[in-house]
């Protein structure tokens, strides 16, 4: 049986921590320290845990702390599944991820980097600029019933604040444009494009530049008027909020499918929120028939998945 032996003094790295409390009941797994000889961590039946002394660095306890909240960077595939989830949500819903809560960040983000566009926050303070924006963002919106990202982590920053989750979304559904030979712009980018757009140009007798700079933020519905204030925000779209996201959302393509729309195109104003599934009645029809075989498949494919997991 496991045994995991450290020395007075040593450290347990974040790793062994998650890996001894993540075996529960069915592992007696021991923490020898040294002299301490009678002193463990002990997990298995027949009785409670008892806990003898340790020695734990802050940073393992800083890293430990976000594995177990789920709020490192990457995804976990142990049994090797991802990769057929990856292509049939690439090829059905353009730019979504698992890690999307609410839609509203598609907009909260836009109007950030214009904010920190309006106050010069280029170079290298625009990262940190960006961060604490975010963490704002979180305190404003910690009312709200679930879908917050970065509530747990307050008031520090989230290691996958809304502008990593929702980057990709932005650059799939227009509201970052990409670079003339195609590729996105990272949000590095935007801090030095701000950088260079801060040097000194020749104005016109309205006080416009006359060389306009690129800035790849595509125009959005403009805030809500509490915006720039410190009091909570909301999750729920205002009317104009949800018709741009719906037209963004309905011109997004299927690169798999000769180029037609998506089905999150096709789904956007169906009657599909009673839906368990994607291969449900009311989303194939809503779907219609180039994709219903491949819906079906998709099906097939997820119920293999659950099997191979179960095992």
């Amino acid at each position: 049986m496991p045994a995991y032996e450290h020395p007075v003094g040593a450290h347990l790295s974040a790793r062994t921590l998650i890996d001894i409390l993540g075996r529960g009941a069915d592992l007696l797994a021991k923490v020898r320290l040294g002299r301490f000889t009678g002193s463990a961590i002990t997990f298995g039946r027949g009785g409670l845990p008892s806990f003898g002394y340790t020695f734990l660095s802050r940073a393992s306890l800083r890293h430990a702390e976000q594995l177990l909240l789920g709020d490192t960077a990457g995804v976990r595939d142990e049994v090797g599944f991802l990769l057929v989830h990856q292509r049939y949500a690439d090829r059905f819903f353009p730019g979504t991820s698992v890690l999307h809560t609410r839609l509203r960040y598609s907009l909260f983000v836009p109007w950030i980097l214009e904010r920190l566009r309006a106050n010069g926050e280029g170079g290298a303070k625009f990262i940190d600029a960006l961060r604490r924006e975010e963490t704002a963002l979180a305190e404003r919106l910690k009312g709200e019933s679930y879908g917050v990202i970065g509530r747990l982590m307050l008031p520090e920053a989230s290691n996958q604040p809304p502008s990593y989750v929702y980057w990709t979304a932005l650059a799939t559904w227009g509201l970052v444009d990409r670079k003339p030979n195609g590729r996105g712009w990272s949000r590095s980018d935007l801090g030095a494009l701000l950088a260079a757009g801060s040097a000194k140009t020749l104005k016109d007798d309205d006080g416009r530049p006359l060389t306009t700079s690129i800035w790849p933020v595509a125009e959005v519905p403009e805030p809500p008027d509490d915006w720039s204030a410190t009091t909570p925000l909301q999750f729920d779209l205002l009317p104009k909020e949800r018709r741009h996201l719906a037209r963004l959302l309905r011109a997004t393509r299927s690169q798999r499918d000769g180029d037609g729309p998506s089905l999150l195109a096709k789904l956007i104003g169906s009657s599909v929120a009673s839906s368990r599934a994607c291969w449900d009645p009311a989303v194939l029809r809503a779907a219609g028939v180039p994709y219903q075989a491949t819906l079906d498949r998709a099906g097939r494919a997820a119920s293999l998945a659950a099997i191979g997991r179960g095992v």
